[in-house]
């Protein structure tokens, strides 16, 4: 229904992340008020923007905690060359029920938020370093060792953590065959590269 029907929504639809025939879980019994396509002073965008005005976001995350309550997981950044290169300096943890918030570090996010970084951040992050990795002057003139990543994947760890994976390719090869694989921990943001060769990861 629009929202100027109801003014909330009912609740929200579980799938699983791995199985497209598993369980399906629908929730009605709930009343989420703030949302991204909300109007007014419920809408979610809003809401962070009038709390928060010296930081930005771009990515919401709906997320349920250990016992199923449901929040909205934002992860807060600043600029870091003018208004570009951004880095993630905590995250606020929103009720969609009643609006409230509440802003943590970035050390000190609670165990069951996961991931904090999204794919488009990490994505940035890697090319980044594909490219100035070996100095700006090597970027503009020398062009040597210079990588690119593929689209990053989530994937869960041995230790049940989420970590982004990305393939890293070499611009100066011609048959885009992997040179390495890079593994971001989706709640600090820490990578670490593996050198690898092959033709796929």
């Amino acid at each position: 229904r629009s929202w100027t029907d109801r003014d909330f929504s009912p609740g929200y639809v579980m799938v699983h992340g791995e199985d497209p025939r598993g369980k399906i879980e629908v929730v009605t019994n709930l009343k989420l008020e703030y949302m991204p396509g909300a109007y007014f002073s419920s809408n979610l965008e809003r809401h962070i923007w009038r709390k928060y005005p010296r930081l930005g976001f771009d990515k919401l995350f709906f997320q349920l905690d250990e016992n199923k309550k449901t929040f909205w997981v934002v992860p807060m950044f600043k600029p870091t060359i003018g208004w570009s290169a951004k880095k993630i300096v905590g995250i606020i943890i929103l009720n969609p029920e009643t609006g409230e918030d509440k802003y943590y570090d970035l050390g000190d996010v609670p165990a069951w938020v996961d991931p904090i970084f999204p794919r488009e951040m990490v994505n940035d992050y890697l090319s980044w370093y594909g490219i100035y990795g070996q100095g700006w002057w090597n970027s503009v003139w020398g062009h040597r060792n210079i990588l690119e990543p593929e689209t990053p994947d989530i994937v869960f760890g041995s230790d049940d953590r989420q970590y982004w994976v990305t393939g890293l390719t070499s611009t100066s090869s011609n048959d885009k065959s992997l040179v390495g694989i890079a593994y971001t921990d989706a709640r600090t943001g820490k990578t670490v590269i593996y050198h690898a060769v092959g033709g796929t990861d």
